[in-house]
């Protein structure tokens, strides 16, 4: 891929990221998302968070505030869910693993 290509692919995302992100601002949701936010937008569960926290598994950014509280950044959430791989079919996502 050209750089240019490059380029208007990160602007693409970029800006798909930024309108995700006034989408959740318009409809309520915090700068920082608690956990059950975070499984409501994306269909993940619980477990899945907490292990992908201990793994580093999905990339997806979170904080810890205080001892024990955990956030997820809004637009790192935003980011994680535009950056999800798209298919058009099982057969094509199955050829993935």
């Amino acid at each position: 891929m050209s750089s240019s290509k490059l380029s208007d692919c990160e602007t693409t995302t970029n800006e798909q990221v930024k309108h995700l992100i006034d989408r959740l601002v318009t409809q309520g949701y915090p700068p920082l998302l608690k956990q059950h936010h975070v499984e409501r937008l994306t269909g993940l569960g619980a477990s899945t968070l907490e292990q992908a926290r201990l793994t580093g598994r999905l990339k997806l950014p979170w904080v810890k505030l205080g001892s024990r509280a955990v956030r997820y950044p809004l637009d790192g959430v935003a980011a994680f869910i535009v950056g999800l791989k798209r298919f058009t079919s099982t057969t094509e996502a199955d050829h993935e693993l």
